[in-house]
């Protein structure tokens, strides 16, 4: 039995439903401008964790699952899954210095990773012997963008702290 295919589908059905809860639109309004951003409670970031670990575990302690060839993909649907509930999760004490310094962090990400995607792919074209390479994923994108979001955005939490 392959049980690649019910874990996809329960991806999609979560990623579904993850997009309509966290983008709330003001009822008969076509505005995008008045799409609500809806953050999850705090304690999402503890399921969060759940499914990081469980990616790690699904990538590295099963070496022949049944089912599961490629472990890479469910890897990164782990990791990813795991980050947006970290990134969409509540701060205990949130605010609107939390709310700017979210939207800073965004854009200082993307900036982040479109360059350093720039960087990358030159280099793995330079190889010759690549031709399945994780770099071109999207999964991978996707990654870079939430560490670089998280990292930034911790770190200047902590330094809006300190000061």
């Amino acid at each position: 039995m392959n049980i690649l295919l019910p874990v996809l589908i329960g991806y999609v059905i979560l990623y579904i439903s993850f997009g309509l809860y966290v983008l709330r639109p003001i009822p008969n309004s076509y505005d995008l401008l008045k799409i609500k951003i809806r953050f999850l409670p705090s304690y999402i970031k503890w399921i969060g964790l759940i499914f990081i670990v469980g990616g790690f575990i699904a990538a590295f302690g099963f070496n022949e699952l049944e089912g599961f060839v490629r472990k890479r993909e469910v890897f990164f649907y782990n990791l990813n899954t795991g980050l947006l509930f970290f990134v969409f999760s509540k701060e205990r004490d949130e605010d609107e210095l939390f709310l700017h310094l979210r939207m800073k962090s965004l854009v200082v990400s993307f900036i982040n990773t479109i360059i350093t995607i720039g960087i990358l792919y030159p280099l793995a074209f330079l190889n010759n012997e690549i031709t399945d390479s994780w770099i071109f994923d999207f999964d991978f994108f996707l990654l870079m963008l939430l560490v670089f979001y998280l990292s930034y955005f911790y770190y200047t939490k902590y330094r809006s702290k300190n000061n």
